[in-house]
Order: structure tokens, then sequence, then C-alpha cells
């Protein structure tokens, strides 16, 4: 806490004598911009983390009450759920009976004499998948997401031609490096496609991203072109670091 001291000094209809106020003392605490979220933690027997809970799997803070993994989900298991803390069967969120794999309502239940909520249900497809738990609204989405992903664009070694688009390396469900040369004679920057010789899916960013960092767009077969991410000051070998669940670029 800091205290600061502030006091008004007026002149009313060019009097030339001015009018001082009072001294107001406040007090103020300053923050860090960097706000820390504690994570949720998602766990069943549809995960590699099964029904324990000391084992539940972390959820990355996309925002305010909503959470982010990518995880392997595998229909010899049935069901997941999420919780608020590892070793803890509560608080945790299920969903309700009109809850389906790919969407439906969050239902919380605050401690272990609370009824339990029913678990969501698995799908038929083994994969990768994006699951996002939004605390707030109450709401779940689990969809597919991607298992490979290729940079293009004529920041890079492969310029636009999306046949030769270099693969990243997948270091984990949802995550994707790469160490390799970008230009800065270029125009436009580099993207990220799911496949080489498809233009969709493609992976851009918000409009708002620097070289350095930003936050990803998606776009789906049929959406809207998405922005590039610009192309670096000075031409060099760069480390390009690709996080599905939190939604980030880092270079």
């Amino acid at each position: 806490p800091v205290n600061m001291e502030f006091q008004i000094t007026s002149n009313l209809n060019n009097n030339m004598d001015p009018v001082i106020s009072n001294v107001l003392t406040l007090t103020f605490t300053a923050y860090s911009d960097i706000i820390e979220v504690k994570p949720i933690y998602l766990l069943g027997d549809a995960t590699d983390a099964g029904w324990d809970n000391t084992a539940a799997l972390e959820m990355t803070a996309r925002d305010i009450g909503v959470y982010a993994i990518v995880a392997t989900l595998d229909p010899a298991g049935d069901w997941y759920k999420f919780l608020s803390a590892r070793g803890q069967w509560a608080p945790q969120w299920g969903t309700d009976a009109a809850g389906t794999f790919e969407s439906g309502n969050l239902v919380y239940r605050a401690t272990e004499a609370d009824p339990d909520p029913p678990a969501i249900p698995m799908g038929d497809i083994l994969d990768d998948y994006l699951i996002i738990a939004d605390t707030i609204n109450m709401t779940y989405v689990t969809e597919e997401t991607v298992q490979t992903l290729h940079l293009i664009g004529d920041a890079t070694t492969a310029g636009w031609n999306n046949t030769i688009a270099v693969p990243m390396t997948k270091d984990a469900p949802g995550k994707f490096s790469l160490v390799t040369t970008l230009s800065a004679d270029a125009s436009e920057g580099f993207k990220f496609l799911e496949f080489q010789g498809a233009w969709e899916p493609m992976i851009g960013q918000d409009g708002e991203g620097t070289f350095e960092t930003g936050f990803l767009k998606y776009r789906r077969v049929g959406d809207p072109d998405v922005p590039s991410i610009p192309p670096p000051a000075v031409t060099g070998s760069y480390l390009i670091e690709v996080d599905i669940a939190a939604g980030t670029y880092k270079v």
C-alpha cells in the first residue's frame, strides 16, 4: 500500500488569489498486470488420468473462469469430469442429463455432501480433443483438434507453397514447436496449416499479435481468412512454439 496526497488549486472568475483545497490522503495498492489464475483439472476413465484424482490433468486458464486443455480421449473409457483441486472430489463439475460428448451445461458440486452430478459422456473416436470448460456461463465444449501442424508464409523457407509447408514437432497433445529460419524480407509473415497441400484448416493470429507473441485464431473449412503473424525485424533462426489449449503462439 502507498499513501498519496491530493490538493486542488483553482482560480475563480480570474481572481488572482488562488483557492486551495484541504489535503486529501488516499491509500493505493498497486498490482502486477499479470493475473495468476489457479487451474482446474480433468479426469475420468476416458482420460490418461483415469479416476485417480491425484493424477488429474491440469487445464490452462484462458480467461477468468474459462479453462482449456488438449487431451487424448479414449472410447475404451466412458466418462470425464472436472475438479477444482487434485486429490479432492469436491468442488467438481459434471453435466446434466442433456449433456453430450460435444457440448452441454456444467453442473457444480460444491462439497462432497452435495449430490454427485453425471459425468460427461465419451465419444466414439480415439483422438486429441480441445476441451473448454466455462465455469462462469456453466458450459463445456469438446472438439477434435489438430494432430499435425505446418509452417507457411513469405517469411518462411516454404513461401506460400502449401505443398511444402514445414512440419512442426508435436511435443505433446496440442503443443507444437519448430526451430527454423525466418526472413525479415517479407510483406506478410507466416501462419500454420494442419495439412500440407490444404489451405484449411489454418491458424493465424487474432489481429493484435506481434512477431514475438499473441493469440491464435482458427480458420475452419469455409471460414474467412485469418491475419498472418508479422515477420521478424531481423532475418535469423527462431524457435516457434504453439499452444492450442492456451490459444497462444510464442517466437
